[in-house]
């Protein structure tokens, strides 16, 4: 399977890199921090397919997600795990746009990306990992709650638009 993840340096997409590796996969993996993806791909040369890139950086995802897709010639599965939060008490917006910036601005673009890709091949799997703060609203640390409530509700959307396109409506 040719597996794409976003995110994949630290926490659950690395987690996820390191089991899909032990499997015959091939993963491109995506993080804003080169010596983390390096480290990765130096652990299994032959499965991984390095791309440094940060999501906040539309020019640089957009061309780590083409060159991963060119390379691996279709992808499989996508999985978007990139993100960041802060505690903000004092609702200091200098605290906030990064994580707005992250988790809405640039995690949108590589979901439409990444649909496009799936929509264009006619098959793949789009998978998001988000987060239980998007449930509800979590005083010290708004943004990543009202952040975490658009990714869900994004792809709820987006399951319903490819339902509605194959079941004709």
């Amino acid at each position: 399977m040719n597996i794409v993840i976003i995110g994949a340096t630290s926490g659950i997409g690395k987690a996820l890199f390191e089991k899909y590796a032990n499997e015959n996969n091939r993963i491109g993996i995506i993080g804003r921090r080169a010596h983390l993806v390096d480290e990765l791909y130096h652990k299994y040369p032959s499965k991984a397919i390095p791309a440094k890139a940060d999501i906040t950086n539309l020019e640089e995802i957009g061309q780590a997600i083409c060159t991963l897709h060119e390379t691996l010639g279709h992808i499989d599965l996508a999985i978007a795990c990139a993100g960041t939060g802060e505690i903000n008490a004092t609702l200091d917006y200098a605290v906030e746009r990064p994580t707005i910036d992250t988790n809405v601005v640039g995690w949108t673009f590589v979901i439409d990306m990444l649909y496009h890709i799936f929509e264009r091949q006619g098959c793949g799997y789009l998978v998001a990992i988000t987060s239980a703060g998007g449930l509800r609203g979590e005083p010290m640390a708004p943004a990543y709650s009202a952040t975490k409530a658009y990714q869900i509700n994004y792809m709820e959307a987006l399951r319903k638009k490819r339902l509605s396109k194959t079941e004709g409506i």
